[in-house]
C-alpha cells in the first residue's frame, strides 16, 4: 500500500478513536500520524500529550518533532546539542555504567553479518558483493558471513563456496537474534538495527544511507562514532576500507534508558 494513502487512512482512523475514547493522556514517538492524533486531542479533551524525539534526530528534530514542540506539554530528546535549538525540551540520555554493557552479552558466533533492514540500500549490496568485501572479512577473522539484502540480490556471494560459509536472504524472522550474536555486524545507519548492535555489545561498522530524507543517517552515524561506539564508512570503496577498521577500540554503549521518562510521566498523572 502506498505510505502516503495509508497514513492518510491512519490519520482518519486514529481521530475517530480519539471522538470515541477522549484520552487525557498521549504518550507518542515521532510517526507522522501523531501529529492529527495529538492536534484532536488537544482540541476535544484538552489532554496532555509527551512527546519523545526519536534516537536518530541528532542536529534536528523530524517533522513530527518540530510540529509540536510548541503544542506537547513535555517533549524529550536524546541528544545534547539539540537543546540548543529547542531549549523547552527535556535530555533523556542513555546512562549506563562507562566502557561496561547493561548485561552480559551473548556469545558471539564466527561470523559476520551484513542487513539493510526493512529498506533497499543497492548502493551497499553493491560493494558487499565482491571478492574485495570478502577478503576483507577474511581479514578481520569471521569465518563466514550473512547478509540480509532486502530488495537487491547478491549475484556474486551466492556462487562463493571455496571453504567460507556465505548466506544471503532478503529478510529474517529472528534477525535482532542474528545481530546479538554476531561477532560484527555492518548495516545501514537505522536507529534501530544500531541500538539491536549496541545493546548487546555487538560491534558495528555503519554505511550511513545518503539517498534517504533528512540525513537522520548521517548525523547518528557522525554522533556515534565521535563518542567511540560504532565505526562509520562510506558506501564508496568501503569494501577496500573495511579491512582496516580497529574493531578492538570500539567502546560499549551506555545501555540503559533514562529514567527522566518515569519521573515526566508520574509529572503529567498529577
Amino acid at each position: 500500500i502506498n505510505a502516503e494513502y495509508m497514513g492518510h487512512f491512519l490519520s482518519v482512523y486514529f481521530f475517530s478513536l480519539v471522538c470515541v475514547i477522549r484520552p487525557h493522556l498521549i504518550l507518542c514517538n515521532g510517526p507522522g500520524t501523531c501529529v492529527p492524533v495529538v492536534m484532536a486531542c488537544k482540541l476535544l479533551t484538552r489532554a496532555k500529550v509527551m512527546y519523545a524525539e526519536s534516537f536518530a534526530c541528532v542536529g534536528h528534530l523530524s517533522m513530527s518533532g518540530r510540529l509540536l514542540y510548541h503544542v506537547a506539554d513535555i517533549l524529550t530528546v536524546q541528544w545534547p546539542q539539540l537543546l540548543r535549538q529547542y531549549p523547552n525540551a527535556w535530555l533523556a540520555e542513555w546512562v549506563g555504567v562507562e566502557g561496561l554493557c547493561a548485561a552480559p552479552p551473548k556469545p558471539k558466533q564466527p561470523y559476520a553479518l551484513v542487513t539493510v533492514g526493512s529498506t533497499s540500500f543497492r548502493a551497499l549490496i553493491e560493494q558487499v558483493d565482491t571478492q574485495n568485501f570478502l577478503n576483507a572479512i577474511r581479514a578481520l577473522g569471521f569465518s563466514s558471513l550473512k547478509v540480509q539484502h532486502g530488495g537487491s540480490v547478491c549475484r556474486y556471494l551466492e556462487t562463493v563456496t571455496e571453504g567460507f560459509d556465505v548466506q544471503c536472504f532478503a529478510y529474517h524472522p529472528q534477525l535482532p537474534q542474528l545481530i546479538a550474536e554476531a561477532g560484527l555486524v555492518i548495516s545501514h545507519a537505522g536507529a534501530g538495527t544500531i541500538l539491536d548492535a549496541l545493546l548487546n555489545c555487538t560491534k558495528i561498522v555503519v554505511v550511513p544511507n545518503q539517498a534517504l530524507m533528512s540525513n537522520h543517517q548521517q548525523q547518528l552515524a557522525d554522533a556515534l562514532a565521535a563518542s567511540g561506539h560504532v565505526h562509520t564508512l562510506a558506501v564508496e570503496g568501503m569494501a577496500e576500507r573495511l579491512a582496516g577498521v580497529d574493531l578492538a577500540a570500539l567502546r560499549p554503549f551506555p545501555s540503559t534508558p533514562s529514567l527522566l521518562y518515569a519521573d515526566l510521566f508520574q509529572n503529567l498523572l498529577r
